[in-house]
């Protein structure tokens, strides 16, 4: 079944941490970290992480690498990623060992992001040594790419778009929804990926005949059949963001 991976509505104190610095900047500004515990299968090849990074202005993270791949996704705020300005809803994917960055939060309110993986990670990965250990690293097949969504406007009941710029050889797609109160619309079937989240933005979705309003998000396992999404009384705007498959 679909596990709830995030759920502002949901949101405890003890959900919320202290983001670590970065060795590099260890006495810059701060921020936090926002995540749920969720359930981890050591022999499982698939292990959701979710979590919604709240940085303090001008806090920046030295470009970096991470050894899963990765989605980013900027929800509120404004910073810069590498040399791209960024605002919601910013969509950035970097495949494993791909470096990145660096990171800024925009100097006059910061900025929030959701970063998501479907694979287990070993943390951020900075510093020349790392950089240097990333050049011997053989097969390594470094990727991103990136695209500042906006929603249309419903006309109708539904849509679901692509966000073309998403897009390999392996199943990694972004797209797009809107659905009015209470519609529904089936997700494209996750088998031949190696996951999919989908991310509730604005209205409400319904999940286990629970209404979520704001960020809500659901992770969709490979083997799951498609998932059922239901907008909630404030209709619904979302993006589902698959994985590719891992090679």
């Amino acid at each position: 079944m679909p596990l709830l991976a995030f759920a502002s509505d949901d949101v405890r104190p003890e959900h919320i941490k202290k983001s670590p610095m970065p060795p590099s900047v260890p006495n810059g500004p701060h921020g936090t970290i926002t995540s749920f515990p969720l359930p981890r299968d050591s022999e499982a090849s698939v292990s959701p992480t979710v979590f919604m990074a709240k940085w303090d202005p001008n806090r920046i993270s030295t470009p970096h690498y991470h050894s899963a791949d990765q989605f980013q996704l900027v929800i509120d705020g404004q910073g810069t990623i590498g040399r791209r300005a960024v605002a919601p809803y910013y969509v950035h994917f970097t495949r494993a060992y791909t470096p990145y960055g660096p990171l800024v939060a925009g100097e006059r309110k910061g900025w929030t992001f959701l970063a998501l993986r479907a694979r287990r990670d070993g943390g951020s990965q900075h510093g020349s040594a790392a950089m240097e250990k990333l050049k011997r690293m053989p097969n390594r097949r470094p990727f991103q790419v990136s695209k500042q969504v906006t929603f249309p406007l419903l006309e109708h009941d539904r849509y679901l778009y692509d966000v073309p710029e998403f897009k390999d050889e392996y199943g990694l797609f972004v797209k797009m929804l809107a659905l009015k109160s209470h519609g529904r619309l089936q997700s494209p079937s996750p088998a031949m990926s190696d996951g999919q989240y989908l991310v509730a933005l604005e209205g409400s979705l319904v999940y286990g005949a629970k209404e979520y309003r704001g960020i809500s998000v659901i992770f969709i396992k490979p083997d799951d059949p498609p998932f059922e999404i239901e907008a909630g009384s404030l209709g619904l705007r979302a993006l589902i963001l698959e994985f590719p498959k891992n090679q």
